[in-house]
């Protein structure tokens, strides 16, 4: 049994309707599949992070990428948006900070938005500024969850996961557990 086996098991004692590879199944009905899918992933030796197929091949606009808008704006959670429909607000921006010298503002612009390789298999690198964003340690085996909302991709820490989830417990009110 391995430690991401077991921690998978263990989060989905406090999770149930997470999914985690092969050894849960969503609860989800397959419309809402449609819109939100969830996985646990490892970082490989080379700090790669696999966005599962069956996740990936559902974001339109990543099966022609070749870059992703990593967005670190909420702790522990990096979102990747698609880098062609966004860089150009993000030059204007740039170009707007850089005419009003406003240089505290750039490297704020800097520390929030990444441009992020997309590998045909859907892998990205993470760098130490995003392990350091998501407080996890850039090691080959360091968990993440790999979420889709849409058309939308997040890297979350468990430790951002299990605030995401206090945070939404409201929404279960009434539920088992």
């Amino acid at each position: 049994m391995t430690l991401a086996w077991k921690l998978s098991a263990r989060l989905a004692h406090y999770c149930p309707f997470f999914v985690s590879g092969s050894n849960l199944v969503s609860i989800l009905s397959k419309s809402a599949s449609a819109l939100v899918a969830s996985e646990v992933v490892t970082l490989d030796k080379r700090a790669r992070v696999a966005i599962p197929r069956r996740i990936a091949k559902a974001v339109h606009w990543l099966q022609a990428a070749s870059f992703a808008l990593a967005v670190c704006d909420t702790r522990g959670i990096i979102r990747l948006l698609p880098w062609d429909e966004n860089e150009a607000v993000l030059r204007e921006k740039e170009n707007e900070f850089l005419s009003a010298d406003a240089y505290e503002a750039l490297q704020s612009m800097d520390d929030r938005f990444r441009k992020f390789k997309v590998l045909s298999d859907f892998r990205v690198t993470l760098g130490l500024r995003d392990a350091a964003h998501l407080e996890i340690p850039l090691v080959p085996g360091a968990l993440l969850h790999v979420f889709r909302e849409r058309e939308t991709i997040e890297l979350v820490s468990t430790a951002a996961r299990f605030k995401l989830l206090a945070d939404g417990a409201h929404l279960f009110a009434g539920l088992p557990g």
